[in-house]
């Protein structure tokens, strides 16, 4: 453990830095660094750290548009350089977890480059072998999905499914192992759809969507009745959105950011980070920045 967050993070002020940048923090605002260095156009989206620490999942792109190419999954060690591709031929990869094992990695890509559902695939952490395709079922249904929040020491993946018919569109919050069976519903609402998870043990936290709002909910124990932890924000009247949630390495305190991104003739861009303490509530601003987006905390 090294109690840092990681960021994929933007600021005007970082002088030969043209775009988002991986960087890490203290859980008290101090000591912000950047891990990746490059003065290129590109642009770090995402990424997460290993079990152990050694290496990062990353989730870069070309920010000049000039190569005509989608975000790149690739492996970089822990101060960001290049180490492997993972992905050439996946369409906005995201949702990246690690196995416990360090072995494999999963994430969530469209299947089109336009976007629609997203697959649960699976590579080799070292690169090579052949792809994975993890197809949810749950109540013998082939689902859509989906968002992979979480992969367990027991090979099961904490994944978002959707559920889509000629009328709506439903998102469940579900076990699955590798071949893609449902072993358990944790959280299921027509109104609320998850779109991002965390757990530790019988503790976890996700963060849901609604029609002009999205918030932050609370399971005590997997099954148990969800609690908001915070007011939802309304994009509409704020501007104000979610970017990235991330679970300290004790499972007691989260860490979230709230991106403000107004018309020019409202307001500048800016993200506030916070840092939360799950069983008073209590949070704090940790930074400031025009942007920022949480990916990790260990």
């Amino acid at each position: 453990m090294i109690n840092r967050i990681l960021l994929s993070a933007w600021d005007t002020s970082w002088t030969g830095k043209a775009s988002q940048q991986l960087c890490t923090v203290n859980p008290d605002g101090s000591d912000l660094r950047c891990i990746t260095n490059t003065t290129e156009s590109i642009a770090y989206l995402y990424g997460v750290w290993s079990p152990d620490l050694s290496r990062l999942a990353v989730v870069w792109d070309y920010t000049d548009m000039r190569r005509g190419e989608y975000p790149f999954l690739s492996l970089a060690d822990s101060s960001g350089n290049f180490l492997a591709a993972l992905s050439s031929t996946f369409y906005y990869p995201s949702h990246v977890v690690w196995s416990p094992t360090g072995g494999q990695i999963a994430f969530a890509a469209p299947q089109t480059p336009i976007g629609g559902p997203p697959e649960v695939c699976v590579v080799n952490a070292g690169g090579g072998g052949a792809l994975q395709k993890v197809q949810p079922v749950l109540d013998g249904q082939v689902v859509t999905g989906g968002k992979v929040c979480r992969w367990s020491t027991g090979n099961t993946l904490l994944t978002v499914v959707e559920f889509r018919s000629s009328t709506r569109t439903r998102s469940a919050l579900c076990e699955i192992d590798l071949s893609g069976k449902a072993l358990r519903t944790i959280y299921q609402d027509s109104l609320r759809w998850p779109s991002a998870a965390l757990s530790r043990d019988s503790l976890t936290v996700f963060q849901y969507a609604r029609i002009g709002a999205s918030g932050l909910l609370f399971l005590d124990s997997i099954g148990s009745a969800a609690r908001l932890l915070r007011p939802e924000l309304h994009y509409l009247d704020t501007w104000q959105e979610y970017t990235g949630i991330a679970l300290s390495p004790d499972g007691q305190s989260l860490c979230f950011a709230v991106s403000a991104d107004p018309p020019s003739y409202v307001g500048p861009k800016h993200t506030e980070v916070y840092v939360m303490d799950l069983a008073t509530g209590a949070e704090r601003v940790i930074l400031s920045l025009p942007f920022a987006s949480v990916c990790d905390w260990r």
